[in-house]
This record gives C-alpha cells, structure tokens and sequence, in this order.
C-alpha cells in the first residue's frame, strides 16, 4: 500500500456476480473512493474479464476437485513447501477445497494489497498463499455454522474456521445476531464490523418491467410478491397453502437461480397454476421498483440456526418498496417487523399466513405508518448508512498497511 497509489482490491466471490448484490455495491463504493477493484466470482467453463460501474469483473471456472482414491498419499509439510507451486498441487482438503486450484494462481498474479472474501470458501488458500502479504478480510454473508448440515460437516466447518479465522485482519458481517454467533465459535481476530444488506437510496434504477402487467392482473387484484433464491429453509408452499384459502389473492415470485420448476409443478398439484405466478430476475437495483406495484410482501423461513440471525436483502428491500410484509417467527426479522410496524409475523403454518395476509390486504394502512419516520428509517437502513462502515474497514487496514511499510527495513 504504498503513499500516493491507489490500493488494488481483490474480492473473492464463491458464486456468480450476477447475483450478488451485496458484492456489487461493496465494489461499486470503494471504486468510487479510489479503490482499484477485481471482483473475481465464480464462471462456467471460460475465464470472462469486463469492467462494472469502474471496476473489473473477472469470472473464474471453479472445478470440483476429484476425490483422492483410498490409499493415495498426502502430507500437508509437502504440500505447504512452495506456495508459489499453487497452480500445480493441491492444498490440504476441507470445506471449500475446490477454491485452492482457481484463486491459488489468481492471488499470486494479481498482488492485491487487500484481499476481501466473501464467504468462507477459500479463506485456507487466502492465508496460505498471503502469508500476510496482503490485508486480508473476511466478509461472513451468513452464519455458515448455522445451516442445516450434517453434525460431520459442521464439525469439520467449525475446525477450518478455527484454524484459518484468526489469521484475517478484518471480520466484516451481514448483523449484529450473526456477530455474535460468530464470536461463540471462533476467536475472531478483533470485534467483528456489521454491514447490513440494504438497498442503496441514489442507485435505485426503474425496474425492467410491470409487475401487475407481467402477472396479468389489474390493481383491484390482490397481489403477493416474493423475490429471491430458493432453498429448503424458505417455505413458500406454506404460502402457497395461504392461497388455497384466499382464492382471490395472486402470488407473484421472482426467483434467482434454480428450483423453479419443482416449485411450479406444486403450484400445479395444489390447484394454483393461475395464481402463481414466476417472473423473470431483475437487478438489484431495480427489486425495490419491482415489488412496489404489490399489496403484500412475504419472507417465509424455518426456524433453524442461520435464519434465526439472519437480517436479509429482501426485508430491506421491502421497507424501501414501502409494501406492507408477513414475515415468518425468526427473531431478528420478526423483531425488525414488529419494532418498526411495518406488517404482521405468523407461526409458519397455512392457516397463520392466511389470516396474516387476510388482516394485511383488509387494512394495509395500519402498515403505512408516519411518512416522515418512515423516510428516516429507510435513510437509516440504506447503503448510504451502511457505505461508511465499509470504508472505515478499509481506511484501517490501508493505514495498518502503510504503517508496516514504514518499519520494514529495504529489502
């Protein structure tokens, strides 16, 4: 980090770029504040660079690793002699070993003075290729130790975090819940730095489409919206078993990823094929505009260790939107929920969420609240807010940077 140049950024990012919006606005500020970014995220077949918003993408192919067959050898002392041999070996395996081989080589090309990754996947070979070369920052999306997983994997995530953790220079995470559920498990090389996933109030964009008019409806139709990826903690058949109780109510999913098709065809078996309805993804930037033409927003998840802590894109994305929400039990998005009276919480049972919504579309402007405290909540769960926090991460370490370049003797 010498005085005067500009310090060279590279994000790790174990899944597309495409849909990461907490990704794109971290790299999208610190371009803006002279930060000189590479976003390296996760590719299919072909290594794709191109430039965003000021700064490079490069989208890497990330090949699982064969498993090793029974009996071959393998010594960690062999395999840590020459980290410059990255490309051609293989770091000892564990959760998320298929990183090593793709950003091994990466990391000694690009000589980062800062590393920031995203997620635990290849935070091994970020701190055995860095050796401290580099400033190195750990960005927890979710409280990984937290996901219904095997007591096996859990155990052997739990160990890798332990060992590697305490090596990065910065601890960033998505709220002050999954903080602390950090901070239970692994000695965290200093007080952990909380950036929420909210929307940015100066880069909103129009969104590409008409809800209400991709749906086929028309505003006397009450309609729900949910956007989002899909996994098994979010229970969207719950509301789908709202629906069948609520025949007149239309239910309009933006879905990221894959999973769709399962999710129609029980849309199908329970007699909603006319009332669900599956829209295309949009960017970021344009969700809020999005889901602003619906009556309802919905946020369903289980109960389970990562969701319990969770604070999501969407819950902010929804208050942006200024639609009314039925959110599941899990205390912190309930909490927020009911803090702020921005919608109503139901037990994840069909009948709970059909008396929610029921209550929500009957008088939606109980939700409404105040105009003035609701421009100064959404100010106060903005990117805006949150952007300072980010940079003040990176003003540290670049100060912590130059610091030891001082005190260096010459080489």
């Amino acid at each position: 980090m010498g005085a005067g140049q500009p310090v060279r950024v590279l994000m790790l990012l174990a899944g597309e770029f495409a849909f990461d919006a907490r990704v794109q606005r971290s790299a999208r500020s610190l371009a803006a504040h002279g930060y000189d970014i590479t976003v390296a995220a996760r590719a299919g077949d072909d290594e794709r660079p191109f430039d965003v918003a000021g700064y490079r993408v490069l989208e890497v192919p990330i090949r699982a690793r064969p498993k090793k067959r029974k009996g071959q050898a393998r010594t960690d002392e062999r395999l840590r002699e020459q980290p410059s041999a990255l490309a051609d070996r293989a770091l000892p395996a564990g959760p998320g070993h298929e990183y090593d081989e793709a950003w091994g080589p990466l990391l000694q090309r690009e000589r980062p003075d800062v590393v920031h990754l995203h997620d635990h996947y290849g935070l091994r070979v970020a701190v055995t290729v860095l050796r401290g070369s580099a400033r190195l920052i750990y960005d927890a999306h979710e409280y990984s130790l937290g996901k219904r997983v095997t007591p096996r994997r859990r155990e052997a995530l739990a160990a890798y975090l332990r060992e590697y953790v305490p090596a990065v220079d910065a601890f960033v995470t998505v709220s002050s819940a999954a903080a602390n559920a950090f901070a239970g498990q692994v000695r965290l090389p200093a007080p952990a730095i909380v950036v929420h996933n909210t929307p940015s109030l100066r880069d909103q964009k129009a969104a590409p489409y008409a809800l209400r008019t991709a749906v086929g409806i028309d505003r006397r139709t009450p309609l729900l919206v949910y956007h989002g990826v899909l996994t098994k903690q979010r229970r969207l058949e719950t509301v789908f078993g709202a629906l069948v109780q609520l025949p007149m109510v239309h239910l309009a999913l933006i879905i990221n990823g894959s999973g769709a098709s399962a999710l129609r065809e029980t849309a199908a078996q329970m007699g909603l094929r006319e009332r669900v309805h599956f829209l295309p993804p949009v960017p970021h930037d344009s969700l809020v505009s999005l889901v602003r033409d619906a009556d309802v927003a919905v946020l369903p998840l289980e109960r389970y260790g990562n969701g319990d802590v969770a604070l999501p894109n969407k819950l902010f994305e929804y208050l942006h939107a200024e639609v009314p929400m039925v959110v599941s039990d899990s205390p912190q998005i309930a909490g927020f929920v009911r803090a702020h009276a921005l919608g109503e919480v139901a037990l994840l049972h069909e009948g709970a969420w059909a008396r929610a919504i029921e209550r929500v579309l009957t008088n939606p402007g109980a939700y409404a609240g105040e105009p003035s405290a609701r421009r100064r909540l959404r100010r106060e769960w903005s990117w805006e807010a949150q952007e300072p926090r980010l940079l003040e991460v990176y003003e540290r370490l670049a100060r912590s940077g130059r610091q030891s370049s001082a005190a260096a003797p010459p080489a």
